[in-house]
């Protein structure tokens, strides 16, 4: 998805006549442009620049933080390494050799930079964990896979905007894998992100809206549920955070679009979407 510098300003906090300069002066940012000389940005470009806003707090030149960015080593691990470790990963889990489900994680996780680690090696690896694991198995490799998403999570720089996510799944709803994978790819481009974690009764997330200046809640549904079940979990959690936004996700949600609309809520089928909705949602 292309993006217009308007977007990626205000998504960075970097107003849009720095970029320009930044690109007049040191080539940084590098967006492609479209059939009408319009710059047109993409998610990594976001993501440099991000950084390099966050190099500048911590009190380098630009020439400095621009020359880190550009200078940071790529992933470490080709494809075909993380199929392996995947691979591995599920052959440890199904001997219950939790040491080994432990280290090929770890080489996941250090070996790839936090949304790769996601996209290339949780997220593949919720997908399909029920088919391949039995529950003994599933509950101890997911537990450990969990773990390293929450120290990736914390190893993140702070937020460079004002804007903070409240992320929960709903009572009943254990699966907290997307969620964090969610928190992880906001925490990348620069947001800020209190996860609550599984089984969070709307009280709790009333809470955190009450003490936290909340742009807007994300809940990820995994867990059957009726329409009416959904419906009403929804209703009860927008009661609670009042004017704050809810946004919901989740392949139950997926499927029962209806009952997500009739709520209140807005569907979003990504953290990069739900951030976009945002935007355009509080841009004049």
């Amino acid at each position: 998805m292309s993006l217009r510098i308007r977007t990626v300003s205000e998504r960075c906090k970097v107003p849009s006549a720095t970029l320009r300069m930044w690109e007049r002066r040191y080539g940084f940012p590098s967006p492609d442009r479209t059939g009408t000389n319009y710059r047109a940005y993409n998610e990594h470009d976001v993501e440099q620049i991000l950084r390099v806003k966050a190099l500048l707090d911590e009190g380098l030149s630009v020439s400095e933080a621009i020359t880190r960015v550009r200078s940071a080593p790529t992933a470490s691990i080709s494809a075909e390494g993380v199929k392996r470790l995947r691979d591995e990963f599920f052959r440890a889990a199904k001997a219950m050799l939790e040491g080994e489900v432990e280290n090929a994680t770890k080489l996941a996780s250090q070996g790839l930079p936090p949304w790769e680690f996601c996209q290339q090696f949780a997220l593949p690896v919720f997908s399909v964990i029920c088919d391949h694991l039995d529950i003994a198995q599933e509950h101890m490799a997911s537990s450990i896979l969990r773990q390293h998403m929450r120290q990736v999570l914390s190893l993140l720089p702070a937020a460079t905007v004002d804007r903070t996510f409240v992320l929960a799944c709903p009572r009943g709803d254990e699966h907290e894998g997307g969620l964090l994978a969610v928190a992880i790819r906001l925490r990348v481009l620069g947001q800020g992100v209190v996860v609550l974690g599984a089984n969070t009764p709307a009280s709790a997330i009333g809470a955190a809206c009450e003490q936290r200046d909340v742009c807007a809640v994300g809940l990820s549904f995994v867990e059957p549920r009726t329409e009416a079940e959904l419906t009403e979990i929804i209703v009860e959690v927008r009661k609670v955070c009042r004017d704050v936004p809810v946004f919901v996700g989740g392949p139950v949600a997926r499927k029962q679009l209806r009952a997500v609309f009739a709520a209140g809520a807005t569907y979003a089928e990504s953290a990069d979407e739900m951030l976009e909705s945002l935007i355009q949602a509080s841009t004049p």
